[in-house]
């Protein structure tokens, strides 16, 4: 029992150490320096040369979307003539989780983009649980036949794609999108 205490008191004073090294005096957080050598998400996934870049063709994937339907880019693209938002996503990724509200708002205020949200490397189970409880309005899909996975080739999640109405990747983001990038980001077709 005694040595349980202990442990616990250890811990206490490390957190309150790691607390006291994140925080700034006036109770702020504090900026936190990268480890030395360390890359960011978006880093990493602009150094994966497999990635499609911007201005390359997007590869061309079909969905089948939560409650019904589908989702084919070459279908959108051959009949709608509007830009295109993928964001690939999973239930277990918590930035995902964080996003999805700032893209259901974006695509709400601005009908002229479709966003369209695919849940890659994930159970479909766990997925569609995850599609119900967030509870968005855009359409949300699982990549069932990993065409998805396999031509995006992403590194890390979350993932967002601006497609352009002629099929080619304007954009890409690795991260965490805001309302302010997505709206800076509208630009991209005015």
């Amino acid at each position: 029992m005694r040595l349980l205490l202990w442990i616990m008191a250890g811990l206490v004073v490390v957190g309150a150490g790691v607390w006291y090294q994140v925080t700034a005096p006036d109770g702020s957080e504090a900026a936190v320096p990268p480890l030395p050598g360390a890359r960011s998400l978006q880093e990493l996934a602009e150094a994966a040369p497999d990635t499609p870049a911007a201005d390359e063709p997007a590869p061309d994937f079909s969905v089948r979307l939560f409650g019904g339907g589908a989702f084919s880019l070459a279908d959108h693209l051959a009949g709608d003539g509007r830009p295109v938002i993928v964001n690939l996503w999973a239930s277990w990724c918590g930035p995902c989780r964080a996003e999805m509200p700032i893209l259901d708002a974006f695509a709400a205020a601005h009908p002229e983009v479709v966003v369209v949200g695919v849940a890659v490397m994930d159970d479909i189970g766990l997925a569609e649980a995850f599609a119900d409880e967030i509870g968005v309005a855009y359409p949300l899909g699982y990549d069932d036949r990993e065409q998805v996975s396999l031509g995006y080739r992403v590194t890390g999640l979350p993932a967002t794609f601006w497609i352009d109405p002629e099929g080619r990747i304007a954009k890409r983001l690795f991260g965490v999108v805001t309302a302010d990038s997505l709206e800076a980001d509208l630009a991209l077709f005015e």
